[in-house]
């Protein structure tokens, strides 16, 4: 602005032109300030006809250079922090004659690919100029004679834009202890001439300048424009481990292509390495969401509201608006301080509000003791007396009182009544009590929702597009307003229905809300919800509370797909009401519904289609009665094209039932695959030695416990699944495993039909048995291998190994070495057929009934009783010395081939001669 003044106040007697008197006022302003500010420069650079002291020009040129030079740094330091692009220079080959060559173009290629796949900043490929060392340098070789001015300013603002943000080099190094390939890399920044410099190791070139780019991208994500962004907030500034950054990675990365077992276990080392980031959480929460675990999920958004740095007491207060939670100004901080505490809340709610998945779940009790039903009862044992503390004011209508629902005495009693209801009740109970718990969240959600636009950053972080969907004051008021309101009414008639003789103390009975008193809502929301949960909502009245929800100024600048996706969720749940039924209501809810969706794919978001597919068409429970309307089926055909007929889907069966079952088949067959195919490969590796043998036998032995425990447990443990798969990976060959997907992604509903060769969608009927069919085997096959694996079963691939260890451990013990090729033949042979047993085992498709390939199989297992001469070769380093047979005379031969009669004879004629 100084300097900006100053040219003005030089250049106001020496104007090149002057402003007509007939402009407006305004315009004649700006005319004459330009006019001012450009007779200026021209004067300074060209100089002027007056005689003006030369000191004035000198202090203009001074600031020019000075204005420059500032703009040429904030340039720079603007490139770094957005950023700009990267110069990945050509690796350097520091290994020594005798040492393994690395391919350096390879390796300096995949670098790139790593860096530009981080979809943080693209890396320049081609080599580029390193700026200038200083300013002067910068400036120096410009030329700024008056005849070429306007050539040598354009070279002058080329020269001033920053190319570049940061370089990347990197040497690579050899090491004689494992892990043994290394690189040296540097990243060098433009703006701050700093630089940062590590080694990373690896067991591969490959798995070094995988290491080497995670860490690259670690180190910049806190000092550019990512690292204010979820989940690198808390790291801004600060050192981020690139362990925990790599864990982040590769955990989206898997979870994108629906590998989910994979992706679980990534995001758990993560949250060990960053416990108090409540967006790592929110991610868990998701991927067990999709998993169908949701009392797995309650359990993750539980203990992200605790992680969230408020305690149990004050958040607590905090619900229900007690004065122990605090003024709103102390929530205002609260949320700047825990960025991602509104995603958590969202979700926590949301899994409470699909009571009948996540109740269904909480009421799901077995005696086995092991597996699923041990981890339900934990997690049950572990919320419960939270959820009683948090929520016993939605249960107050369990106990009889008489004026005060507050007092200690009625307290008391319903802590008590509610703790039997999550230890002992049925499906109904439980589902009334997260869904009025759900209502109570949402109330709290929405008040704090407009603490949290008072702040800018919570804005820019909290309330904007992430993973766990967006958070706008629309789908706020639709999902406080409409949503948990008609969950609420629907888990009532549920109730209702199945205790429909059951009155007094000790039940939900009469109205089904708790006193307002005991609530602390507002008279007119308490009032809209209960009108909403004791009648039908009808097709007019849900349109104009959708309508007065996604009233909003903001919406005629911005408007969002996700609010007409939600309605149209919000329409397609109106159609299970009971009433409306009988009414017609069902066509008009479809057609609202259809209607909204239509207008959520024509929105600026054009990843709507794509992102919302499978969700949409299969995995959604709001959109359940929506699919097998026509209205719905017109719609799917005219955005997602098929070449098939219209879809017609089961109904009553849950999608995500479908999808696990079949992950569980293909994840068996995937890894019976793999095994296979080991033991076909391992017979022609030439000679092979007991301790290797013995090895090969101890791994399959841990393996086939693997399988044991998922088939315990009806593969419904994510973490004997993750166990099965990092151990064959562990076991089976390398050269299989580039060949065989062992850890298969969680196909769609659709993808698991329109893969068959048959078409399961001709009728209903059919749609409905092909459902049915992949669960029934996929099931049946595991109780088989259940008792057929368990080590006390004769049959066990488990005891049969044990037995073959027990021979090899003897012959080991008499100085063998190396076991006969036939035998090794024989045994691999007979694994790898074992392994294909189960592959066919669990694919069968018919009616479930038991199949006699795997039993077949284990009975055709070379038995450990073949005596060891058989097994092992006697001609062998280490084995006892060998000794030539002398072989008998010939006479001798001859003597013994003849019969005893004539051999007496004729010793008779000899003695008589």
């Amino acid at each position: 602005m100084g300097l900006v003044s100053l040219l003005a106040l030089v250049g106001g007697g020496h104007q090149i032109w002057h402003t007509a008197d007939d402009f407006s006022p305004p315009a004649l302003w700006i005319t004459e300030v330009t006019s001012r500010i450009v007779s200026g420069i021209r004067w300074v650079l060209m100089g002027g006809v007056d005689p003006d002291p030369w000191g004035l020009r000198i202090v203009c040129a001074v600031l020019v250079v000075a204005f420059l030079h500032a703009l040429r740094r904030a340039m720079i330091m603007y490139n770094a922090y957005k950023p700009g692009a990267v110069d990945v220079r050509k690796l350097v080959d520091a290994t020594v004659d005798g040492q393994p060559h690395p391919p350096v173009e390879d390796l300096t290629a995949q670098l790139r690919k790593s860096l530009s796949e981080s979809n943080l900043y693209p890396p320049t490929v081609v080599p580029a100029e390193a700026p200038a060392e200083s300013f002067l340098d910068l400036v120096g070789d410009i030329d700024l004679e008056p005849k070429k001015l306007g050539t040598s300013m354009l070279r002058l603002f080329s020269r001033l834009r920053p190319k570049l943000a940061y370089q990347i080099s990197g040497v690579l190094r050899v090491r004689e202890p494992e892990p043994r390939f290394g690189m040296t890399v540097t990243v060098t920044s433009y703006a701050t001439r700093g630089s940062h410099v590590e080694t990373v190791w690896g067991r591969t070139w490959e798995q070094t300048v995988h290491r080497a780019g995670y860490w690259v991208m670690a180190t910049l994500v806190p000092v550019i424009r990512a690292g204010r962004e979820l989940p690198w907030r808390g790291w801004q500034g600060r050192s981020l481990p690139v362990d925990l950054f790599e864990a982040y990675q590769e955990a989206t990365e898997l979870a994108r292509g629906r590998r989910f077992d994979e992706a679980l276990s990534l995001y758990y080392k993560a949250v060990q390495l960053d416990p108090t980031n409540l967006f790592l959480r929110v991610q868990i929460g998701l991927t067990q969401e999709k998993l169908g675990l949701y009392l797995d999920a309650l359990e993750t958004y539980h203990g992200a509201l605790v992680a969230a740095g408020q305690t149990t007491e004050r958040a607590t207060a905090r619900l229900w608006a007690l004065p122990e939670g605090g003024p709103p100004i102390a929530c205002l901080r609260y949320l700047r301080r825990h960025p991602g505490a509104l995603q958590a809340r969202q979700r926590y709610a949301i899994v409470l509000g699909t009571s009948e998945l996540t109740a269904h779940q909480w009421c799901k009790r077995s005696d086995d003791g092991f597996g699923r039903p041990e981890i339900r009862r934990q997690i049950r044992e572990s919320l419960t007396p939270d959820l009683v503390d948090r929520y016993w004011r939605t249960a107050v209508d369990l106990v009889h009182w008489d004026e005060d629902p507050l007092t200690d005495a009625v307290e008391r009693d319903v802590r008590e009544r509610l703790s039997e209801v999550f230890k002992t009740g049925d499906e109904s109970e439980v589902a009334l009590v997260f869904q009025r718990a759900c209502l109570a969240e949402a109330y709290r959600l929405s008040e704090d929702y407009l603490i949290a636009r008072c702040s800018p950053r919570i804005r820019r972080g909290e309330i904007a597009t992430t993973q766990a969907g967006i958070i706008t004051q629309a789908s706020v008021r639709m999902f406080r307003d409409i949503w948990a309101p008609l969950r609420l009414a629907l888990a009532w008639d549920a109730y209702h229905d199945h205790h429909l003789s059951e009155t007094g103390p000790g039940s939900f009975a009469g109205p089904p809300l708790p006193p307002a008193e005991a609530l602390g809502w507002s008279d007119d929301f308490y009032r809209e919800v209960r009108k909403m949960v004791r009648s039908q909502v009808s097709p007019e009245e849900l349109r104009w509370r959708v309508r007065q929800a996604k009233h909003d100024w903001r919406r005629l600048i911005r408007k969002d797909w996700q609010e007409n996706y939600n309605a149209a969720c919000l329409y397609a749940l109106a159609m299970k009401q009971r009433i409306g039924r009988y009414l017609g209501w069902p066509e008009e809810f479809s057609a609202l519904a259809v209607r909204e969706l239509k207008k959520a794919v024509r929105r600026e978001k054009t990843g709507f289609v794509k992102i919302t597919r499978s969700w949409m068409l299969t995995d959604d429970p709001d959109l359940a009665p929506l699919r097998a309307h026509g209205a719905f089926i017109r719609f799917e055909r005219e955005v997602y094209p098929y070449a098939t007929h219209d879809h017609l889907r089961p109904q009553d069966i849950p999608p995500t039932r479908i999808e696990i079952t079949d992950y569980y088949r293909r994840l068996l067959t995937g890894i019976a695959t793999a095994m296979r195919g080991s033991w076909d490969r391992r017979p022609g590796r030439g000679p092979v030695g007991i301790a290797t043998v013995t090895t090969w036998l101890q791994n399959e032995r841990e393996l086939w416990g693997c399988v044991h425990h998922l088939a315990c447990s009806q593969a419904r443990n994510w973490l004997d699944r993750r166990s099965l798969i990092e151990k064959t990976r562990r076991v089976a060959d390398p050269a299989v495993l580039g060949d065989v997907d062992i850890s298969s992604h969680v196909s769609t509903f659709d993808e698991i039909f329109f893969s068959r060769p048959d078409d399961p969608w001709l009728t209903s009927q059919g749609a409905q048995d092909a459902v049915e069919r992949i669960p029934g085997t996929v099931d049946g096959a595991l109780e088989r291998l259940e008792s057929m694996v368990d080590g006390a079963d004769p049959r066990s691939p488990v005891k049969h190994i044990d037995e073959w260890l027990e021979v090899l451990r003897k012959a080991d013990e008499t100085g063998t070495t190396t076991v006969r090729a036939a035998a090794l033949r024989s045994l691999c042979a007979r694994h790898a057929a074992l392994w294909q047993a189960l592959c066919d085992e669990v694919n069968e498709i018919g009616d479930g009934s038991p199949q006699p390939a795997f039993a077949d199989a284990l009975e055709r297992l070379p038995a450990p009783s073949v005596p060891t001469r058989l097994l092992i070769s006697p001609r062998t380093v280490g084995f006892r010395p060998y000794r030539p047979v002398r072989r008998p005379s010939t006479d001798r031969r001859r003597r013994e081939k003849t019969p005893p009669a004539r051999r007496d004879r004729a010793a008779r004629s000899r003695a008589n001669a």
